[in-house]
């Protein structure tokens, strides 16, 4: 929801399309794994394949949603990683405003979330977060943008003490937190998880790893108590997850591609 508000600000300040910014927003990230990117790399390494979860967001918002064609791949293209947040005008102006209010979201929640729960001290972060404020690194997209003709962030010298502090943050939080004894133990339970539905194919049906990433965190968790213990009752009982409903329409999609053609949306 942080997203969509600073996309549709974006977009109602620059002129775009405000009702394809939100639906782009609203779905950008349903295809998220349990555990984040954390779940990300658990898939990637069960499978052998590099599991993108923007991939898996545009399949359930082809498949379980019908969404539009240019929702899809502005869907598809919000995501960076590590990557610099460059644009040149190729594509469609509110694509790069979602992903923009992807980034700017991002850095300032998880860095506040980070203080909250005590990972982050206030003293350790850098001098970029003193100076910057999400309204501020807004207000200079929108002017920049409006100069430059397209959505750009990368001129004024708030965007490079946006990118600096982005920077930061993968060094000392995002390439850090899942060295933590919690996180480990939600790995293990990833894993776990993947072997039960995969020792037991025959019977539930299941492909162990597109129910593994569609699940939630505390989906994880409880099957990987019922995995303790794999009696009938316990595997009767998964059948009756809620993530089995979603997974019905899923059934057979391929996880590590989606296909974007124009011509199969078009007539």
């Amino acid at each position: 929801m942080m997203v969509f508000s600073v996309a549709t600000r974006i977009a109602q300040e620059t002129g775009l399309n405000v009702s394809l910014v939100q639906a782009i927003a609203l779905l950008h990230d349903i295809g998220h794994t349990p555990f984040g990117h954390l779940g990300e790399r658990c898939a990637s390494a069960l499978s052998g394949k590099t599991f993108k979860h923007e991939i898996m967001s545009v399949n359930i918002a082809k498949v379980d949603i019908n969404a539009a064609y240019e929702t899809l791949v502005g869907i598809m293209l919000h995501s960076r990683g590590m990557g610099k947040m460059v644009t040149n005008g190729d594509v469609v102006l509110e694509y790069d405003a979602v992903m923009f209010a992807d980034k700017l979201s991002y850095v300032f929640k998880d860095i506040e979330d980070a203080l909250s729960i005590g990972y982050l001290q206030p003293q350790n972060l850098p001098a970029e977060y003193l100076y910057l404020d999400l309204s501020t690194c807004i207000s200079e997209l929108v002017k920049e943008s409006k100069k430059e003709g397209r959505i750009s962030f990368s001129q004024c010298e708030t965007a490079r003490q946006f990118a600096d502090l982005r920077s930061w943050l993968y060094i000392n939080l995002y390439t850090q937190i899942d060295l933590g004894p919690e996180r480990e133990q939600a790995y293990k339970e990833m894993c776990a998880v993947e072997k039960f539905l995969r020792e037991h194919r025959d019977y539930l049906q299941v492909d162990p790893l597109t129910a593994l990433v569609i699940m939630d965190n505390n989906e994880v968790r409880t099957m990987a108590k019922l995995a303790l213990e794999p009696r009938e009752k316990e595997l009767s009982a998964v059948l009756q997850q809620p993530w089995v409903e979603l997974y019905k329409q899923l059934e057979g999609v391929d996880l590590f591609e989606c296909d974007l053609r124009p011509e199969l949306f078009f007539k």
